[in-house]
């Protein structure tokens, strides 16, 4: 078996569990933990910001678990095509890689506008009489 075919299966294995870890991140079934989720100080804090940080964390999850599949699957196909599978490679992980950081950075923008925003209502709530 090709280098390429191998790493594609490792590929292919990889989409799958991202896409199964990120399905019960958006259908909100993962409740606060210390291991499973996008966890930083404000997800851990408050389910407010934990469930939809983590929905669209999930979501984002699951499309570089599709990316990752594909490119997996087009590795097993070129497996005895070294520049197409090089090509592959060259534009697929790059494109996997910043899926995964926009989903990091969308996730911690959205927990730190809910954050804010509880913090606001509370901060409001003394106030009133």
């Amino acid at each position: 078996m090709s280098e390429w075919a191998i790493t594609g299966i490792i590929l292919i294995v990889t989409g799958l569990v991202m896409i199964g870890l990120g399905r019960p991140l958006v259908a909100g079934k993962v409740g606060r933990n210390s291991l499973y989720g996008y966890r930083i100080a404000a997800t851990l804090r408050d389910d407010r910001v934990w469930y939809p940080v983590n929905a669209l964390s999930g979501i984002w999850l699951i499309w570089a678990g599709f990316l990752a599949l594909a490119i997996g699957v087009l590795l097993v196909i070129f497996r005895n095509d070294e520049d197409a599978a090089t090509l592959v490679v060259l534009i697929g992980v790059p494109a996997l890689i910043i899926c995964l950081i926009v989903g990091v950075y969308r996730g911690w923008k959205l927990a730190v506008a809910i954050d804010a925003a509880i913090a606001a209502e509370e901060e409001s709530a003394k106030l009133e009489p």
